[in-house]
């Protein structure tokens, strides 16, 4: 499981697999998305709920959700009522960097573009620490909009279009039939169906 899937949705499901009563037995493995994608590619895992990229078409992916990468601000920012914010609004904001972000490198080119070099206050693994920081009003952050749970304000950067397609990769086509009967890859999928 990719470690930018939010853990409260992790807790959701497990709790949610185990009032099934299925039987069935999970191993889960928390990953960065190169890491998973190296297990599959050995036969390591026999599953992966992760970001889906083009290269993966082996995998049998299963899209499950195309998510926004947005800023997030605390509740009372200037700003956090506005339904799109630029990028040089934010100058003078000091970041929560997530320093295991999938998408850092696209995130940084495009605020370095627009002659955007923020100041952080945290650098981290961490989405809690992330959301922590910026409830308490010390910073902001950009998150995949998945995390929109709380307080924080998600808000669109104008012309930042990036998204991340969320699915199910296979190791081979008899793990691709072991998912499709998996009774939490059922919990999952009807979540993002739901959501």
């Amino acid at each position: 499981m990719l470690n930018t899937i939010p853990t409260r949705l992790v807790e959701v499901w497990l709790e949610r697999h185990r009032a099934l009563g299925s039987g069935e037995a999970l191993e889960i493995l928390d990953g960065s998305e190169r890491d998973i994608a190296e297990r599959l590619e050995r036969g390591r895992i026999d599953m992966a709920l992760t970001v889906v990229r083009p290269h993966h078409a082996r995998f049998a992916p299963e899209i499950l959700a195309r998510e926004r990468y947005m800023m997030v601000l605390p509740p009372d920012h200037p700003l956090a009522s506005e339904s799109e914010v630029h990028a040089e609004q934010l100058a003078r904001d000091r970041m929560a960097l997530r320093r295991h972000c999938e998408a850092l490198p696209e995130i940084n080119r495009f605020f370095v573009d627009r002659g955007v070099r923020p100041r952080f206050v945290l650098k981290t693994t961490s989405d809690e620490r992330v959301l922590a920081v910026i409830r308490s009003g010390a910073g902001i952050g950009m998150m995949p909009e998945c995390f929109a749970a709380g307080p924080e304000r998600f808000v669109p950067v104008r012309d930042f279009e990036l998204v991340r397609e969320v699915g199910l990769l296979h190791a081979g086509e008899p793990q691709l039939a072991q998912g499709r009967a998996s009774p939490f890859a059922g919990l999952v999928r009807a979540h993002y169906r739901a959501a």
